[in-house]
């Protein structure tokens, strides 16, 4: 959707029946209408030699598990080709492949059997990758080992997912419901990895918010060892934060979704229904300082509150946005004493609408964001990948994703933790 012609209210309130959509609050990778999807040079430059060859297959969650050696490859049998600079430590996955853009042509590291990836964009930890690959709500958790061996499902029905910072614990939401739609209830789950051991489970069944209650729970992030949600469902969302080992819930009262976790115990959450980011603190036991969102005076750029996610030593948080309706988009790095950095233009748009979807920091001084932008028509996105600079003040178009004919599919950058090396 559009950004909003006139920014969120900076002023403090309450929740209205208004709720920030799912996408703007959680997982950042891109659902966008293609068929044959293609990375192409910005103009002027030709397109590439697609490389050949799988490294690892995933499986179908369909599949007879018993035979890790049969793979049934969904869309394109060849990655897209790829002609431009390398972008060092940076993966993409598109069209159910996961490509390294580090190597030129970019070297296919992983076949997945489908496509869509709705639960979160994969995550590469010190042990491998983790991936959850298949429908809303009914995706099938993967976990990849970097020793070369068949992967592994650790869960099916999920939603969410996350992996902590120090990339040894991942946690993530089973839906209890009808297949495809949120449940009246949600198990949620924390295992160690690579072995997938179930360390805590507990099951929500919501919070009384506003005269209602619903046991949806997604998945968010991180902050230090506790986990972050969104719960709820229109006017009943908020924010909740679980302290797994102590089976802990705490609905934090006044924000209305999770922005970001870091590993230093800092995280941003949205400030009731709107788009404006609040700086907060989360201690061990799940509790949140400020306490009450709906009073906070002092927000981040409510224009560019999108895609947030913490530089890996956790001080610094990256997010973007377009102001108004036709306004520049830009990339914005804030400390987390709410002084503002950086605010880059970000350059090759010449579409009406911009709306990031995902930023992942290469280091402390790069960034890469994944973004669309369109004229009239979102499903006719154009989607770009933007190599932004801190210190040289630049964020431009690196490569462009083309989008042709009809199909669902996704595309995202994968999450790499600062300890995976």
């Amino acid at each position: 959707m559009p950004i909003p012609a006139r920014p969120p209210a900076r002023t403090p309130h309450r929740r209205s029946r208004r709720r920030l959509g799912w996408a703007a609050a959680g997982f950042a990778a891109l659902l966008v209408v293609v068929g044959v999807v293609a990375l192409a040079r910005p103009p002027g430059g030709d397109v590439g030699v697609p490389p050949q060859g799988a490294v690892s297959t995933i499986p179908s969650a369909t599949q007879n598990r018993a035979d890790d050696s049969q793979t049934s490859v969904s869309g394109s049998t060849n990655p897209p080709p790829l002609d431009e600079a390398p972008i060092p430590g940076v993966e993409l996955f598109v069209e159910g492949q996961i490509l390294d853009l580090g190597t030129l042509p970019p070297r296919e590291t992983i076949r997945l059997s489908g496509t869509e990836t709705s639960a979160g964009p994969p995550v590469r930890t010190r042990f491998g990758l983790v991936v959850a690959t298949g429908p809303l709500y009914t995706a099938t958790l993967f976990f990849v080992g970097d020793d070369g061996g068949p992967p592994r499902v650790l869960a099916e029905s999920v939603g969410s997912f996350a992996v902590a910072p120090e990339g040894a614990t991942i946690a993530w939401a089973e839906h209890l419901g009808r297949v495809g739609a949120p449940g009246p209830s949600t198990r949620l789950v924390a295992a160690r990895l690579p072995d997938g051991e179930t360390v805590h489970t507990t099951v929500f069944e919501g919070f009384a918010v506003e005269g209602s209650s619903t046991g949806f729970a997604r998945i968010v992030g991180f902050s230090g060892d506790v986990v972050l949600l969104g719960t709820g469902d229109g006017a009943a969302a908020v924010a909740a934060t679980w302290v797994p080992a102590e089976d802990r819930l705490t609905p934090i009262d006044g924000y209305g979704g999770v922005g970001a976790g870091s590993p230093t115990g800092a995280a941003a959450f949205y400030q009731g229904d709107g788009l404006c980011l609040v700086f907060v603190t989360v201690a061990e036991d799940g509790s949140v300082v400020p306490p009450d969102g709906g009073l906070v005076t002092d927000t981040l750029d409510c224009w560019t509150g999108r895609a947030p996610v913490f530089s890996p030593d956790g001080g610094l948080l990256a997010s973007a946005g377009a102001v108004g309706d036709r306004g520049p988009a830009a990339l914005t790095v804030t400390a987390t004493d709410g002084r503002e950095l950086h605010r880059i233009a970000i350059a090759g748009i010449p579409e009406r609408f911009f709306v990031p979807e995902q930023i992942r920091w290469v280091d402390q001084d790069r960034v890469v964001l994944l973004g669309r932008s369109w004229d009239s028509n979102p499903q006719q996105a154009h989607v770009g990948i933007y190599r932004c600079s801190l210190t040289g003040a630049s964020c431009e178009l690196a490569q462009s994703v083309a989008l042709e004919d009809e199909g669902w599919y996704t595309v995202s950058l994968v999450t790499r933790l600062s300890s995976a090396g």
